[in-house]
């Protein structure tokens, strides 16, 4: 008779020969889908290019590790060869983990976000800011994933009034970053958001691969409007995330950044609204005060009403008696010009005008002529005086000036003479050396 296994008997029997085959063997890979959930163990992939692999890391195991897996970790591990009966995966079962080097995914990542940064697509001074009370706010991704529920969600909890404005696109595959692009292009030219959220969910590094895309990053950093990249979770780090403005750790944190918290804003009013209230009560309590003073130092307030209602009805009676008077009078003054201008003739004027500007002349030629005379008089004296005075003068009366040829000296005593001194001297028609012999 033909012996038929139940199927938890063939994965026991072939987890057991498994384990009894390879019971501690060597493997070389790169970290892919790493999952850590709450109890400690590790779950991911072990790749190359061809084939992939199941592996378990628990966590007595996990904190003797030497480094952090993260997906795209070239790693070697020792592990032994098992199979999950309960789903009949296949699987390693890990011992010890290294790091071995980094996947071919992860040295792109590296050489793009290395080209980008040095190029300055990551500075800070090109980082737009949030708008603090956005009206409309695009949502760049798949329509049918979780992203845009959990960021409709905290948006209509935190600030019902913006209005959310899905842009549907893929977020994975290889036309994944070109939909994207066209969807930030889109959106940033039609003028209608004032703020974008660029995101899906977590997943490994090749899930991820549209958004390390070099044509994303710079699409993402020519948009005008503020971008929130929100790609993965906590863990999870894109080129889109360092070339937006504001990089969120989920969806629902980006739709936390973009939005103000409605019940803060709530809290915030009622505390203005109460010290408004204060103040305003003090300085109506403070005029009440003043007020109950000067109802104190009036005698009769009755009476000085009337007084004052009397004052006023006099005061306004004068001023109606005077508004009338002044206006008879600017009439009267209205009406002299009137006859004034009507009997002056302009041309009268105009030759009237030109006859005083020819007597002005006339006046200012004599002035001029005048005040020449006095000064070439005045020069003439002048000159005179510099002519007498001058040294030249005092050549031509027969003297001479006497200079040390070497430092120019003028020799005016006696004692500033020496023998075999080299001398020059001036005459009122020329010059001559000469030299003391004693």
């Amino acid at each position: 008779m033909q012996n038929i296994y139940q199927v938890s008997d063939l994965t026991l029997e072939v987890r057991q020969l498994l384990e009894a085959s390879y019971p501690s063997i060597w493997v070389e890979g790169e970290i892919s889908n790493l999952a850590k959930p709450a109890s400690g163990h590790l779950y991911f992939s072990l790749k190359d290019d061809k084939s992939q692999i199941r592996c378990a890391l628990f966590r007595n195991r996990s904190r003797n590790l030497t480094c952090t897996p993260k997906d795209g970790m070239q790693v070697r591990v020792r592990a032994q060869v098992s199979l999950y009966e309960n789903r009949g995966d296949f699987q390693l079962i890990i011992s010890h983990l290294e790091e071995a080097g980094l996947g071919n995914l992860q040295i792109a990542f590296e050489k793009l976000k290395q080209k980008l940064s040095a190029e300055g697509l990551f500075d800070n001074e090109h980082k737009k800011p949030l708008p603090d009370f956005p009206k409309t706010i695009g949502v760049i991704t798949s329509a049918s994933g979780a992203v845009i529920k959990d960021i409709t969600t905290t948006c209509e909890r935190r600030y019902p009034l913006a209005k959310i404005l899905l842009y549907p696109v893929q977020v994975q595959g290889e036309q994944a970053a070109k939909e994207i692009s066209a969807a930030i292009i889109k959106a940033d030219q039609s003028k209608l958001c004032d703020v974008l959220i660029v995101g899906r969910g977590g997943g490994s590094i090749e899930d991820l691969w549209a958004f390390n895309q070099e044509n994303l990053a710079r699409t993402i950093f020519t948009c005008q409007t503020p971008v929130i990249s929100a790609v993965g979770h906590d863990v999870d780090f894109t080129i889109s995330d360092f070339v937006a403005d504001v990089r969120a750790p989920t969806p629902t944190a980006a739709a936390e950044l973009a939005t103000p918290d409605m019940s803060q804003l709530l809290a915030q009013f009622k505390q203005s609204e109460k010290r408004l209230f204060t103040l305003i009560s003090s300085i109506l309590n403070r005029q009440i005060q003043h007020v109950d003073i000067l109802t104190r130092r009036l005698v009769d307030p009755a009476a000085k009403l009337k007084s004052w209602q009397q004052s006023n009805s006099q005061l306004s009676e004068r001023l109606q008696i005077n508004i009338r008077t002044t206006l008879s009078r600017q009439l009267q003054v209205l009406n002299h010009i009137n006859r004034l201008i009507q009997t002056h003739s302009p041309e009268k004027k105009l030759s009237q005008a030109e006859e005083k500007i020819r007597l002005l002349k006339l006046q200012l030629i004599k002035s001029t002529r005048l005040s020449f005379k006095y000064h070439s008089e005045h020069l003439q004296v002048i000159t005179g005086k510099l002519v007498t005075l001058s040294p030249q003068s005092t050549l031509d009366r027969g003297y001479a000036i006497v200079s040390d040829t070497d430092n120019h000296q003028i020799l005016r005593k006696l004692k500033d003479v020496k023998a075999d001194q080299q001398l020059n001297i001036q005459l009122a028609d020329g010059a001559f050396a000469a030299k003391t012999e004693n």
